[in-house]
């Protein structure tokens, strides 16, 4: 339970600060899923190189 508790609050954070940026403005919404899309391509990199994989990681980031 302590889990799930954990994954609520965390996904509540999120959601209110997302929903902040859109009223805030443009701008830091768009700061924000640019966030949330560098935090998600390093976990992938991280998962890509427990597989031996080495994807090109400064050319992902530049076109995501």
């Amino acid at each position: 339970m302590n889990n799930l508790l954990q994954r609520v609050l965390t996904g509540a954070v999120f959601g209110i600060i997302v929903i902040g940026s859109i009223l805030f403005n443009y701008y830091s919404f768009a700061l924000v899923v640019f966030a949330v899309n560098c935090i998600g391509l390093q976990e992938f990199y991280k998962l890509m190189s427990l597989q031996q994989l080495q994807p090109l990681q400064v050319l992902g980031m530049i076109t995501s």
